[in-house]
């Protein structure tokens, strides 16, 4: 199962602090999304306040943004997002540049590098999904749809790494980074218990039982 947020409700899940996912260069972020929406920023996963420091990953009208020191925003030019279908999405950033994907689930797969090589600065500590944050800390551009899965880790993967991420939901990557499952379990805790993170909800988004087509997703519920 997946969770739904919903933007009028101001739904959003806190993930705390870890200071495991502050890169220099080179980390890759990703998550299943079924969106509802394909206008204006809404925001997938993130750390670190607005204007201040740390990174983030969005979906910008019907294309994929990841935000360096939460101020440089890089956007892909081709992914075209679609509305009421489930995608693998995810920004690889390395010294060089940013690679963002979009996998369906017949496996065909979209590709889009941006050329970038600013670093990472700050020590950004609060961790989101659902929503942006903006430096004083207010809450912005709720996600609107459903997600069942995120991660992020401090290394650059491999189309072939994302792809064995996306159907086996298991990253085997050590413990710089980690993934959240974003489930309709009846226990709350089990549904981010991953890795090294722990969450909470807010505004408590709605269990939804639509499966993203994610092979032996039966582990995973």
């Amino acid at each position: 199962m997946a969770r739904n947020f919903i933007p009028a409700s101001f739904q959003w899940i806190n993930l705390g602090d870890d200071t495991n996912l502050l890169p220099a260069h080179g980390m890759s972020c990703w998550c299943w999304i079924n969106t509802d929406s394909v206008t204006g920023n809404k925001g997938l996963i993130r750390y670190g306040r607005g204007g201040v420091s740390g990174w983030a990953f969005f979906t910008s009208g019907d294309e994929l943004q990841f935000v360096k020191n939460a101020v440089l925003a890089i956007t892909s030019t081709s992914i075209n997002l679609s509305t009421g279908v489930w995608l693998f999405v995810a920004a690889v950033e390395t010294s060089s540049n940013v690679i963002f994907y979009k996998i369906t689930a017949d496996g065909t797969v979209i590709s889009n590098t941006i050329s970038n090589t600013s670093s990472f600065t700050g020590t950004p500590t609060e961790g989101l999904i659902g929503v942006d944050m903006d430096s004083v800390g207010s809450k912005l551009n709720y996600y609107d749809g459903r997600m069942s899965y995120a991660g992020a880790v401090i290394q650059e993967l491999t189309l072939a790494q994302l792809k064995t991420i996306m159907w086996s939901h298991n990253t085997s990557l050590g413990d710089v980074g980690g993934s959240w499952e974003i489930q309709g379990n009846e226990d709350p805790e089990d549904d981010w218990a991953k890795a090294n993170f722990t969450g909470a909800l807010v505004n408590n988004p709605l269990k939804d039982t639509s499966n993203p087509p994610v092979e032996h997703m039966e582990n995973y519920l």
